[in-house]
């Protein structure tokens, strides 16, 4: 940071930031906005979170460091990301987008009504859903920075009308080169990658102490998916995968945090997933046990409870696959990296950003579990390059997802959004 820019960020000191969150559940986007906070207060930066999504988890997770917080339920989002968007062949999902573009306006207005509560002095918007409030923001010409971290679905109609929003907007970060280039292009706005909780990592336990809190021994051979059962992130691949791979190396263990299947405990709901479970339906999550149990894995592949520190399992493993189905930043591969563990990934949008094919881990086709089966067993085959690979990885994300550097990039277009702010308002 030069003299200049280190003034700029002096004279930014106590400057409240205020966070629109979209997510109402723990996960990715909930940690990367946690993250941020954290290393924007050493910079002098207080840090507000405003719930769209009111949750009791969410809440604490910012409240308990000291990050104030506030219930926002009546703004609305647009659904538009590969994480879920509105398909005109799916009446719910129609539904879904009628109730959106209604609640448009109200979401504008409560957007401007939480502003005059609150009085920040910026708005930062964390996730492309949030385009109501992106649009009444901009109109109402107050300075704030649209954070876009989803990838759009298609190049549709709605995706022109987000692209015009985020080119309208004068502030804007995506977190990989590849959402920038599909949603406006790679004409606008800058690219600041997600980062990793550096404290975190120093502070995860050894190999030997996460392998003896899940019950795996140490010679076992330990592979690490964390996409739960979302089907965008390939659970359907990795099951496959497994089931390859377990024919030729019968001692390899799957952990899968995050996977274990909920079912409902008593009433009506659980005794119509009893009834559908014999006619071989159900839900996904008993569709998975069965296939697990089908296929005789139930010793090889462990459903493990919703987990909030997958460094825990990292630390755990030796080598991490990511088999997602569509673009995705994987912030589980910046993490991986940072503990020094080599990825599978699908070469795909995002993904392959993250990974240096044969220098930090291997990429494959999306949706191929033969190739996927193939690229984990040369990782456990060839344990002394995987290593190498994991130490590769840990040095580019030292690089390239320090939050110190990252943040201070934020920071910069937050002077530069105020900048702009006090200059309009002379």
């Amino acid at each position: 940071m030069n003299l200049a820019e280190d003034a700029l960020l002096r004279g930014m000191a106590r400057k409240r930031i205020l966070f629109i969150q979209h997510a109402g559940a723990l996960g990715g986007s909930a940690y990367s906005l946690l993250y941020t906070l954290r290393a924007l207060r050493p910079l002098g930066f207080e840090g507000e979170v405003a719930l769209i999504r009111p949750g009791s988890a969410v809440r604490a997770l910012y409240e308990e460091e000291g990050f104030p917080t506030y219930d926002a339920p009546l703004i609305d989002i647009l659904a538009h990301t590969t994480g879920g968007w509105a398909r005109w062949a799916n009446a719910r999902s129609v539904v879904q987008l009628v109730r959106q573009v209604l609640h448009w306006r109200r979401s504008g207005r409560e957007t401007l009504r939480l502003l005059r509560e609150t009085k920040p002095d910026l708005v930062h918007l964390n996730s492309a859903v949030l385009a109501p409030s992106a649009f009444a923001l901009r109109r109402a010409k107050v300075p704030f920075v649209w954070h876009i971290r989803e990838c759009p679905p298609n190049q549709g109609l709605r995706t022109a009308f987000l692209r015009q929003q985020m080119i309208a907007a004068r502030w804007v970060v995506f977190i990989s080169q590849h959402d920038q280039e599909q949603w406006v292009r790679g004409q606008h706005g800058a690219v600041i990658p997600n980062f990793v909780d550096w404290d975190a990592v120093r502070a995860a336990p050894t190999r030997e102490q996460a392998r003896r809190a899940v019950g795996v021994g140490p010679d076992r051979p330990v592979v690490l998916y964390v996409g739960g059962l979302s089907s965008i992130k390939g659970f359907r691949v990795i099951l496959r995968a497994a089931a390859l791979i377990l024919r030729r190396r019968p001692n390899v263990v799957f952990l899968m945090p995050s996977a274990k299947p909920l079912l409902a405990e008593r009433g009506l709901k659980r005794n119509l997933q009893s009834a559908l479970a014999k006619f071989g339906l159900g839900t996904r999550g008993q569709m998975l046990v069965r296939y697990i149990k089908n296929k005789g894995m139930e010793s090889s592949v462990l459903l493990l409870p919703f987990a909030t520190n997958i460094l825990d399992y990292l630390a755990a493993c030796d080598v991490l696959v990511f088999p997602s189905v569509k673009p995705h930043f994987a912030r589980p591969a910046i993490e991986a990296a940072a503990m020094s563990r080599p990825v599978v990934g699908s070469d795909i949008g995002g993904v392959r950003e993250l990974i240096v094919p044969k220098v930090t881990g291997l990429l494959v086709p999306p949706g191929d579990s033969n190739a996927l089966a193939a690229a984990i067993v040369q990782m456990l085959d060839n344990p002394s390059s995987a290593v190498t690979m994991g130490c590769q990885a840990r040095n580019r994300a030292h690089a390239l997802y320090d939050a110190q550097v990252n943040v201070c990039d934020i920071a910069r277009i937050y002077g530069k959004a105020l900048g702009g702010a006090a200059a309009a308002s002379e």
